[in-house]
């Protein structure tokens, strides 16, 4: 969610309001001019 920042919050070339947004892998996000990839691990048992 994005509480008003100047610039501006973005997934995938999208505006984010006040609502909070769900990520998946290899979104773009951008905040503050900068942009990056949210990329999530699974997590994987041990023995």
């Amino acid at each position: 969610m994005d509480l008003g920042s100047r610039n501006g919050t973005f997934i995938n070339g999208n505006p984010v309001g006040a609502d909070p947004q769900k990520h998946t892998n290899w979104d773009k996000v951008e905040l503050g001019g900068m942009l990056m990839h949210w990329f999530f691990m699974e997590s994987q048992d041990t023995i």
